[in-house]
């Protein structure tokens, strides 16, 4: 089932190698979807700083996600988006609503 998939690769995802510098955490080989579930998962296990974790696109978007996630909180202050042609700013404020601005760039 989908959620037997979310808890094997979220279980994977939780390895100290993937941590470096100290508070940067890089799962490009997890697509983006994966993110809310491992950073409750992080919470969990008592990561109460600040978190920057590096995920890997969606399906719709591709490219390499950045996410900047304030200490104690489950949602993230900002997504930035990397791709090959655009790169695309997306910021989520505390209320809910969301910004976006993109920038196009030389191939």
């Amino acid at each position: 089932s989908l959620l037997e998939v979310e808890r094997r690769r979220v279980k994977s995802a939780m390895q100290w190698k993937r941590e470096w510098p100290s508070g940067v955490i890089h799962l490009e080989d997890m697509p983006a979807w994966l993110v809310p579930p491992t950073l409750r998962h992080l919470r969990r296990m008592g990561r109460k700083g600040r978190i920057e974790l590096i995920s890997g696109g969606h399906l719709l978007h591709p490219g390499r996600w950045h996410w900047h996630v304030p200490a104690a909180a489950y949602q993230p202050s900002s997504v930035n988006i990397e791709s090959n042609y655009v790169n695309k700013v997306t910021s989520v404020s505390s209320n809910g609503t969301v910004a976006a601005k993109a920038a196009l760039s030389a191939p």
